[in-house]
This record gives structure tokens, C-alpha cells and sequence, in this order.
């Protein structure tokens, strides 16, 4: 099994911790009167998954990018320039939908996605490309959020899954162009049903031979697209 596949299997097993993985704890440790701040403790708990997973595939690199008060820790491959962001279904639906309202959104994607510009879908709806004043900002963000790493990034994935009842049911990973519009599609859902030991992080080299015969992810094309450097 390839790196890559690999290191989608780490995001997500991370993805894969709700709010029931990490209530005890929480009510132990911080408050059993009121849930303020479960969600940031999900994100936090699945952060520490992460950075220990990534420890095993030195070419992959877990960032820590202040937003505010949050902190998001998208994944980098230091060798090819993908960039992983992570999401629920759910939070990308909402943060399209703004978009597609206002033409614009404050959101971290937003500004990522910023390095898929020169993809565009097979039917595009003109009406969603992003304003040229955007460009700029979204630049400037860019080298804010990722430092010396800005130059690096070639790609800008999303890792989406969806919740139901507190249970993860589905997961893509998902290739969109700077205004939200789909390129590519790759279900991940064997990963997602995988059962996997929750305190084993194998590299390529460890992988036992019965592993190394699972399904590689099936992608699913639901647009062709054009790159406009051809």
C-alpha cells in the first residue's frame, strides 16, 4: 500500500472520533454541568491522533494554524505539495452555500483553495467564479496561514465525512476548484469501516503482506476537467 493511501487511512481514523469518544473525559476533566467547548476537544483529541500517526511517514507533516481561538492542523506532503484539510460533510455544505450566496466567505477553505484555481470542471456555472478582487486576500492569507511553506503546496484536498447520529457514515476525499466546484471524487469508505487497533500506526515497511492486498480506494470521477496551463 502506497504513502498516500496511508496517510488517508491516519486521517481517517482521526476522523473518525465524535463527541461520544471524548464526553467522559471532558466531563471528568472540564465540566460535567455544560458541553461548551466539546467540539474543540473532538478537534483536539483527533489532533493528537494525528500527530502521533504522522511521526511514521516523515514525508508527511501535521501543521498547527491559528484561526482565532481554534486551530486547525491540515495535513502536508513535504514531498508532493498536497495539502489535506479536514471536514464534516456538513461544515462544507454551510460553507458552500455562503459562498454561493455572497460570492465570498471568510472560511480557511476559501483562501486553499485559492491553489486549485487553474481547475476547471467539464460544465462550469459562470456565475461561481470567484471575484478578482478575492485573489489578492486570499493570497496574502495563504502566506499567513502557512509560512515558508506557501510556495510548496501544489494541490488542496478535502478529507469530508459524514455524520449521523454521532456516528461516521460516509467519507470522500474531494478535489474542488477555487469556487467550490467539483473535480474529482474518491470514496473512502472501506477506510472508514476498516477496524483498525486505535494504538497502531503501521509504515509502509511494517505493513503485514494480508494488509497489503486490501482494495486501494476506488476514485470516482464525477467531472472531467481542464487544467487552463494547457
Amino acid at each position: 500500500m502506497g504513502e498516500k493511501n496511508i496517510a488517508l487511512k491516519y486521517i481517517i481514523k482521526a476522523m473518525k472520533i465524535t463527541k461520544k469518544d471524548v464526553v467522559d473525559d471532558f466531563r471528568n476533566g472540564i465540566s460535567d454541568v455544560n458541553y461548551n467547548g466539546l467540539s474543540q476537544a473532538v478537534w483536539a483529541r483527533r489532533a493528537k491522533v494525528l500527530e502521533r500517526a504522522f511521526r511514521n511517514l516523515p514525508e508527511y507533516k501535521m501543521l498547527h494554524i491559528k484561526r482565532g481561538f481554534w486551530e486547525i492542523n491540515p495535513i502536508f506532503n513535504l514531498k508532493t505539495g498536497e495539502l489535506y484539510l479536514l471536514m464534516s460533510k456538513d461544515n462544507l455544505q454551510r460553507i458552500k452555500d455562503k459562498y454561493y450566496r455572497l460570492g465570498s466567505t471568510s472560511h480557511y477553505s476559501y483562501d486553499f483553495l485559492l491553489y486549485n484555481q487553474k481547475l476547471i470542471p467539464e460544465v462550469t456555472n459562470m456565475d461561481l467564479f470567484p471575484s478578482e478582487n478575492d485573489e489578492e486576500k486570499r493570497m496574502l492569507e495563504n502566506q499567513k496561514m502557512l509560512g515558508t511553506n506557501y510556495e510548496k503546496v501544489s494541490r488542496v484536498y478535502l478529507v469530508v465525512v459524514d455524520y449521523y447520529a454521532d456516528e461516521p457514515i460516509d467519507a470522500k476525499r474531494l478535489l474542488l476548484n477555487d469556487s467550490y466546484q467539483l473535480i474529482e471524487e474518491v470514496d473512502l469508505n472501506d477506510m472508514l469501516h476498516e477496524s483498525v487497533n486505535s494504538e497502531t500506526y503501521e509504515t509502509p515497511k511494517e505493513m503485514p503482506e494480508g494488509d497489503q492486498k486490501q482494495s486501494i480506494p476506488m476514485v470516482k470521477l464525477k467531472k472531467k476537467f481542464i487544467s487552463k496551463e494547457n
